[in-house]
């Protein structure tokens, strides 16, 4: 209830003085006495208070109501003479001086309280939002100094209302939910639930404190409340936990309809004693929810609600509404971040350089990721560096253990390492279903748990495998989970494989590995890279994992993950290696990349298969296999003899822009430059090149503008820069190569900014 009304705040002042004096004598309120209406009398056995509100800060409303009123407690006086007569004049905003003298110089003696002096007579709404900012707000956090308690600024986020196209603004739900409506936030890891249900929290404050709404908002932790059922007892834990001297005071505001309920987290609350496992982990999720359907059902119907969780803590939509009593509720799907507002948010962190392209869109990863830059300046470093040139693998790596060891934080028992473990376990389980991302059936994620921990999961173990980051609620069947994130799946992948090759004699998963449906991703491959970088101090220390490999019934996925991590590490596979049947996204042979001659692909697919010039001897041999495109080359005579038996190629894509010809170029060199660079990046080696690969087939001047083209590129996001210690490698940002071909199918007349600014490279 807005106060735009004197009607409209007379009634909440009248509501406030029958709480207060519950008493009273039946028909207490306004009241009618010798012909003049008086807003509120309340007469109880001690005591008979009489009440006047006023939303007009004029001094002379203060003496026409103190009037009125001491003329009816004189009268009263007379009749009532065992009662005590109290006069109360309150007014919306704080009272004015020459109000507070006119009722302290009252022929009946007046106390003036403003509307928020008078509620706190039921409770110290201020007191307790301004101790509420001082206590967490769910996983909501500033990255800069890992605090739960600092503001951060909210970047507004995609609110989709579920079966429907209606976007939904902040501001609009603070409005719905002041008159009664009620929500629940949705989305998985990292979205920003937590960060939404805060901003609302402080527009709602914002509200009260300016008296738009005598309603004030109480945000609650579930994960603070293990094992509560009662409403009472949960708020008052509330109250205490924040600091509130009379926790007993908010369960009566909330009883009396001035409480709003923001409730965050409903897959953090665990049920303990489960027994039964997985069998009874709903009827467990339904025990565990009562404290959260009791503040629900219990609170008036005007009260307004929001929930928020993650999508794929139940195994349905129909469990949770069932579950959470949220029948009615409107359902909000929280989306990611888009490129403008991954800008927006890092700015708000103080970070203004540029964006890689692998940066993740959720604002959980982004600010994990930053929060770990900070934690990493040091010497001469900038934060820019240490964001802008990690490539994916090392920033998926990076942020693996960093979302593993908040899990850790957020369920006590089990640590980030065991989480990991466990989250590699099943990712590699999922290597051998159809897609590579699930589903998990409840016995497959059990089995995995009870693989790594060395003991079947209950209890809280189970609500940690329910809400493992990077998964979610798959539709096949009830309980089975998938990974949401394709990248973190990949990621997760690497670690049996980095396991195998460092134990190969010893590994308890070789089996899973050559049961893979496909080989393992560039992230994947990447993370792995980068762990066993020692391994290149030798060419055959990859030997006993392909001997290990080769003794397996079934082994062409395991061996190819093994070329694809020779190829990553620069080390020529020597030995004959024949693998059957596989499906391959990309293969780059280069002419400075390892020898991949002594590999045999039979009957396998192939994506796209790129081969520079000058890699014709470190070709591999390809037999019965279907390759959609082949880069680098204009047809099958151009390809590598004797290299490509009985192996259709659906496309040859166009290779006539050479080295040769944009020399030729009626351009400037800083144009040629970037067309150079650009052809070898896009279009012979969409893989990656080394650094001083990019400067071959350049004179002595045209080199020199090689790291300004690099950094221009950079800057506008076309390229990365990526590798191991000792060497850079430059990666092409696969999502712009539609614009890159078109900037070299025709470089004279393009008008892309990337040429133009080239130009001016002198």
């Amino acid at each position: 209830m807005a106060f735009d009304t004197d009607n409209a705040f007379e009634k909440e002042v009248r509501r406030i003085a029958s709480l207060l004096w519950p008493t009273a004598v039946a028909g207490s309120g306004s009241t009618i006495i010798d012909g003049r209406e008086h807003d509120g009398v309340y007469e109880t056995e001690e005591c008979v208070h009489l009440v006047e509100c006023t939303i007009s800060r004029q001094k002379y409303k203060a003496e026409e109501d103190t009037k009125k009123m001491s003329a009816v407690a004189e009268k009263l006086r007379r009749i009532k003479r065992d009662k005590a007569i109290k006069c109360w004049f309150i007014t919306k905003e704080d009272t004015t001086a020459d109000q507070r003298t006119v009722c302290q110089t009252a022929k009946a003696p007046t106390t003036p309280l403003s509307f928020h002096q008078f509620q706190a007579k039921i409770i110290d709404a201020r007191d307790y939002l301004k101790l509420r900012l001082n206590h967490r707000f769910g996983s909501a956090y500033d990255p800069r100094n890992e605090s739960f308690t600092e503001n951060l600024k909210y970047v507004e986020i995609e609110l989709l209302q579920r079966g429907s196209f209606h976007l939904w603004k902040v501001q609009d739900m603070v409005a719905k939910l002041s008159t009664g409506e009620r929500f629940v936030f949705l989305g998985d890891y990292g979205v920003g639930k937590s960060m939404t249900l805060r901003e609302i929290f402080f527009a709602l404050s914002e509200h009260y404190s300016n008296l738009t709404a005598p309603h004030f908002p109480v945000y609650l932790n579930l994960r603070e409340h293990h094992g509560q059922t009662d409403p009472a007892e949960i708020l008052e834990r509330h109250a205490r936990a924040v600091g509130f001297n009379n926790p007993a005071h908010l369960v009566r505001a909330w009883r009396a309809g001035y409480v709003i309920l923001l409730i965050d987290g409903f897959d953090e609350v665990s049920s303990l004693g489960l027994q039964g496992g997985w069998k009874r982990l709903r009827e467990a999720r339904y025990r565990s929810m009562e404290g959260v359907r009791r503040l629900i059902s219990d609170s008036p119907k005007s009260t307004g609600i929001a929930l928020a969780g993650r999508d794929s803590f139940f195994d349905s939509d129909e469990e949770r509404r069932d579950t959470l009593k949220s029948d009615g509720f409107v359902e909000i799907m929280l989306g990611e971040f888009n490129e403008v507002q991954i800008k927006r948010f890092l700015e708000n962190l103080g970070y203004a350089g540029q964006v890689p392209a692998w940066m993740p869109s959720r604002p959980l990863l982004l600010g994990t990721l930053f929060s770990k830059g900070v934690r990493s300046l040091a010497g001469e470093d900038t934060l820019e560096t240490i964001l802008y040139c990690e490539d994916p693998s090392k920033g998926w790596d990076l942020l693996l253990d960093e979302l593993c060891n908040r899990e850790a934080k957020i369920e006590a028992g089990i640590s980030g390492q065991l989480i990991q473990l466990i989250l590699e376990n099943l990712a590699t389980r999922v290597r051998e279903k159809e897609g590579g991302l699930g589903p998990l059936t409840p016995r497959e994620m059990t089995d995995a748990f009870a693989e790594v921990c060395g003991y079947e999961p209950a209890d809280q173990s189970l609500i940690v495998l329910q809400r493992l980051p990077g998964m979610g609620r798959a539709a096949s069947e009830q309980g089975s989970r998938i990974f949401v994130d394709a990248e973190l799946a990949d990621a997760c992948k690497a670690g049996d494989l980095i396991r195998f090759v460092l134990q190969p004699y010893n590994c308890d998963h070789v089996s899973q590995l050559c049961n893979a449906l496909s080989p393992l991703g560039d992230t994947g491959l990447g993370i792995a890279a980068e762990k066993l970088t020692f391994l290149c101090s030798k060419e055959g220390n990859l030997k006993p994992a392909f001997n290990t490999a080769a003794k397996q019934q079934k082994s062409s996925i395991l061996t190819a993950d093994l070329v694809l991590l020779s190829r990553q590490l620069g080390l020529p596979c020597t030995e004959s290696v024949r693998i059957e049947n596989v499906t391959f996204d990309i293969l780059a042979v280069q002419a400075d990349g390892p020898n991949l001659s002594a590999v045999d692909f039979h009957g396998c697919y192939f994506t796209r298969i790129e081969i520079e010039a000058g890699a014709d001897e470190k070709c591999p041999n390809f037999s019965e296999c279907l390759i959609h495109e082949i880069d680098g080359r204009v047809s099958t005579s151009d390809l590598p003899k004797e290299k490509f038996k009985g192996t259709e190629v659906e496309v040859f894509l166009d290779g006539t822009l050479t080295t040769e010809s944009i020399s030729r170029l009626a351009v400037n060199d800083g144009v040629k430059v970037v067309l150079s660079v650009l052809k070898k990046l896009f279009v012979q080696s969409f893989s990656g090149r080394k650094e001083q690969a990019l400067f071959r087939g350049l004179n002595s001047s045209q080199q020199k503008l090689v790291s300004d083209v690099l950094k221009d590129l950079q800057h506008y996001n076309l390229v990365t820069k990526s590798g191991r210690p000792g060497e850079t490698i430059w990666l092409p940002v696969r999502r712009h190569r539609p614009r890159v071909l078109k900037m070299l199918q025709s470089p004279a007349t393009s008008d892309d900014v990337v040429l133009q600014n080239a130009a001016k490279i002198i």
